[in-house]
């Protein structure tokens, strides 16, 4: 039952965490529950927590469990800093500008926190610009927010209602 998955992709975990039963959701843990599960509406542990239960402890105690490290994330920031530096001089060369794109993260913790790291990385570099993959009427992302706060301009690509059966001019205008 720990892995149990209904209809909106809650687990157990997802209904403790939600509703702030910290005993539960210590059970679920040392018994294998998913930390990195993603529901129907792309929501983690720590959105769920931070939300539905208002149990601020709670979230904190669940984002250390499913933050990586400094040290996790260490080397992937430096790889993407140098493909990063390496692409902006070969765009400066050209007189171009330089894009980097994101794109659907599915509100997986781990890479949501990478990603504000990569962001970093491209802010500290000079790059104001950030782009990325959301669906018209989602509310604004986490991902988003942190790129706001650093200062970054925001534009939301492939956001046509229909984006499915939209040809590429209806889903970039």
């Amino acid at each position: 039952l720990i892995h149990y998955v209904d209809s909106n992709l809650w687990t157990p975990i997802f209904y403790a965490a939600a509703n702030s039963k910290e005993k539960a959701v210590q059970f679920l843990l040392d018994n294998g529950a998913a930390l990195d599960w993603v529901d129907a509406d792309q929501r983690n542990l720590v959105d769920v927590a931070s939300v539905e239960g208002n149990n601020a402890q709670l979230s904190k105690d669940l984002e250390e469990c499913i933050s990586l490290s400094d040290e996790e994330s260490a080397p992937l920031v430096k790889s993407f800093k140098e493909i990063l530096e390496k692409e902006y001089e070969v765009a400066k060369k050209l007189n171009k500008k330089l894009l980097v794109m994101f794109g659907e993260l599915h509100g997986i913790y781990s890479i949501r926190e990478l990603v504000k790291r990569f962001l970093q990385v491209a802010k500290d570099m000079g790059i104001s610009h950030f782009n990325i993959e959301l669906p018209h009427l989602m509310a604004e992302f986490p991902t988003e927010s942190y790129a706001k706060k650093l200062n970054m301009t925001v534009n939301r690509v492939d956001t046509h209602l229909f984006r499915e059966k939209a040809n590429v001019k209806l889903r970039n205008g």
